[in-house]
């Protein structure tokens, strides 16, 4: 292979032959046995050699030079499948080196490097949690596009001096209300204070804003596992003082990866026309970005209201959930005006949308747990590859470099990322090679992910050469 001067031998293809079938019947690289749970010898890390070289672009390859020839450098060529080995060359759309002999310090083959130096085994996790806050902290300019979808919104006064509770909110919408609450399974009811953050150890952190709407927002960390539930309470005396209507209801939504069940609270219709309460608590997960949650009473009520006054309602999270958020936020309308379930609807759409950015454009950079070469093109350019990633992920993904075994925020490693370095909390969506492992994101193991698709060429292999 005569680019950079030549000596460069094919040692390893990387073939997607079903998107849909993870570490099924041609995922050689991680496994082709289903999810058998962690193994520490996938083939990236093993001497199996499988496939012939004329097939390179029509299934899985790796011979035996992958770890028996001395190497310093590594190149990647992109070639569209199925095409004979005469044709690679001029059918390649990127073709991209190497030349700082980074692999002479792990061993000078792939397969040591990833055995001994960067083995493809789980790691610890990263806690994303931190990333609450700056989230939080742009809720003001996102709050706005929520309330939009409710005509009249009642912007209620914080007037309270503690900055703990709404002590009427103007028009007699309270008579001290609005105070509150989080706990997890094992810690007692914390009362939260408007604009600050409150940590409960390796389990979860809760913010707070007081923008219009007021939100109470926890990242259900859990690691482990080891908290059965996590619940929010809010407890309020209102203006209603008994002349009032109350209703409650519950919805599901989903937009991108992400799903959200909310239930609301509402108190509405008081004599003296006192701004409407619509109380809203919901939870919001994806099985695609991490989350693990289980069983039909995920999402339920422990004390639950029954009048227009003096209420106390809590909601939690059920089953050792983790990577999850459980939140609340309150909407309101002039004139004792109900807030309808479809302005409900609209506004917990628009809410969801605002949250579909945590963690995944934060930082969870793990590249010092990762190698991480810079790189030369041959065919294409730096700005061929920074095209394919998403502009929102642009300033977490870099291309023109190569990054070997990096990890996702729950310690998953992808054995590459051809053409970039990441700090993504999810790498799967530029990285290939994962292993298998019980309990993970079916979507995220297998010899290619499916959020690869938008970076990577699915009917393209990756041809992996290496030279002394």
């Amino acid at each position: 292979m005569e680019v950079d001067g030549g000596g460069w031998t094919l040692v390893a293809s990387v073939h997607e032959n079903n998107i849909d079938g993870k570490c099924t019947i041609g995922d050689n690289w991680s496994t082709d046995q289903g999810t058998t749970g962690s193994t520490s010898s996938s083939s990236w890390s093993n001497t199996r050699i499988f496939g012939n070289v004329e097939g390179a672009t029509s299934d899985d390859y790796k011979n035996e030079a992958y770890f028996n020839i001395p190497a310093n450098d590594v190149m990647i060529w992109h070639v569209p499948n199925n095409n004979p080995s005469s044709q690679w060359s001029n059918l390649a759309s990127l073709k991209y080196f190497t030349n700082n002999s980074f692999l002479t310090q792990y061993g000078s083959n792939l397969r040591d490097l990833y055995k001994n130096h960067f083995p493809m085994e789980r790691q610890e996790e990263f806690s994303v949690a931190e990333n609450l806050d700056k989230y939080t902290a742009t809720f003001e300019e996102k709050s706005s596009y929520i309330r939009s979808a409710i005509p009249s919104f009642y912007s209620y006064r914080y007037d309270s001096n503690n900055n703990n509770k709404i002590h009427d909110g103007g028009s007699d919408m309270y008579d001290n209300g609005n105070h509150v609450y989080v706990r997890s399974a094992s810690s007692a009811w914390h009362r939260v204070v408007y604009d600050a953050t409150h940590h409960d150890t390796d389990w979860s952190v809760t913010s707070t804003t007081q923008t219009h709407p007021f939100l109470a927002l926890m990242y259900i960390e859990n690691l482990g596992g080891h908290q059965s539930y996590f619940e929010i309470k809010v407890e309020s005396g209102t203006g209603a003082d008994g002349s009032g209507s109350y209703s409650s209801y519950t919805g599901d939504l989903s937009y991108d990866d992400y799903n959200m069940k909310y239930k609301t609270y509402n108190v509405y219709g008081a004599d003296g026309a006192d701004p409407s309460i619509c109380e809203v608590y919901f939870v919001v997960y994806s099985r695609e970005k991490g989350s693990i949650v289980s069983g039909s009473n995920l999402f339920s009520s422990n004390e639950w209201s029954s009048s227009d006054d003096d209420l106390v309602n809590s909601m939690r999270v059920n089953n050792n959930p983790r990577k999850v958020f459980l939140g609340y936020t309150l909407f309101s309308k002039s004139a004792g005006v109900i807030v309808s379930p479809t302005e409900v609807r609209n506004a917990m759409t628009n809410m969801l949308q605002s949250m579909a950015v945590f963690p995944q454009n934060f930082n969870c950079s793990r590249t010092e747990e990762s190698v991480v070469a810079p790189i030369i093109f041959h065919t294409g350019t730096k700005q061929t590859v920074t095209n394919r990633i998403p502009s929102a992920q642009q300033s977490l993904t870099t291309a023109g470099f190569i990054q070997l075994r990096a990890l996702n925020s729950i310690g998953y490693p992808f054995a590459m990322c051809p053409g970039v370095k990441t700090d993504s909390c999810y790498p799967s969506a530029y990285c290939i090679g994962s292993i298998s492992m019980i309990g993970a994101n079916s979507r995220s193991y297998g010899d290619f992910t499916d959020g690869t698709s938008t970076f990577h060429n699915l009917n393209a292999s990756v041809l992996i050469f290496t030279r002394n």
